[in-house]
């Protein structure tokens, strides 16, 4: 794979992280912890309102995982969903959508160790 496009550590927007939490390391964890518990299995959902063309399903639920992005640090991908969330509201062309979502979750899955690592960091201090 293209090692422009494979998330490191330091696509973990770690300064929007802490302009949100300020310095309180265990919220920092407990949410990223809960993100990879909880949310996670919800693009799942996401992708089977593509295969569905389900459009409306599809816009709200990016919607509404988009934030969660926002909120452990992915703000790369954050900017990905809402351009997923945009196309199925505006114009839901199958195959951009298709194209933008693998990206994004191939991107999402890298990301998912660097989220790891970076909870035990933060339980380490």
């Amino acid at each position: 794979m293209d090692s422009s496009v494979t998330p490191r550590s330091d696509d973990l927007d770690r300064r929007r992280l802490y302009q949100v939490y300020g310095d309180d390391t265990d919220t920092i964890a407990s949410f990223i912890a809960l993100f990879l518990s909880d949310v996670i299995p919800h693009f799942t959902d996401l992708e089977n309102e593509l295969i569905g063309k389900e459009w409306g399903a599809l816009a709200e639920r990016a919607h509404q995982l988009r934030s969660w992005l926002a909120m452990v640090g992915l703000t790369k991908l954050e900017n990905q969903l809402l351009h997923i969330e945009e196309q199925a509201r505006n114009n839901p062309d199958e195959c951009g959508i298709r194209q933008t979502y693998t990206t994004f979750r191939e991107q999402l899955n890298q990301m998912i160790p660097v989220l790891i690592q970076e909870v035990e960091r933060l339980n380490r201090r």
